[in-house]
């Protein structure tokens, strides 16, 4: 049904580097953005790949989610169902989901333990 952009692996953007004592996030369009300052290398070796896994599973997440939507969307408008009705179905099904989500993640952690 959708296609994965990153083909299982995370995108390339944003990456976080080391410039100094400050660790930077830099984005797909080379906007760079200072997140901290820490003077401990080893520390902010770790810290600056902790953010870069961070944000590269947000990209990923969101970059999925939103093509999943487009895709939900091309297919209801196939049924004819009309876009009043399809904006309502996604935007009610997605505060569901939302709702649900603490719920959901707990079964993360199994299926991580499974592992």
């Amino acid at each position: 049904m959708y296609k994965q952009h990153f083909k299982n692996a995370l995108p390339p953007y944003p990456k976080v580097a080391l410039d100094g004592d400050a660790i930077v996030i830099i984005y797909e369009n080379e906007e760079r953005e200072v997140w901290d300052y820490e003077a401990n290398r080893a520390v902010a070796e770790t810290i600056a790949e902790d953010i870069e896994v961070g944000l590269k599973s947000i990209h990923y997440v969101r970059s999925l989610l939103l093509e999943f939507l487009d895709d939900v969307a091309d297919e209801l408008l196939a049924l004819n169902v009309p876009v009043d009705v399809l904006e309502d179905a996604i935007e009610d099904a997605f505060s569901d989901v939302y709702r649900k989500l603490p719920e959901i993640t707990k079964g993360f952690t199994l299926k991580a333990e499974k592992r």
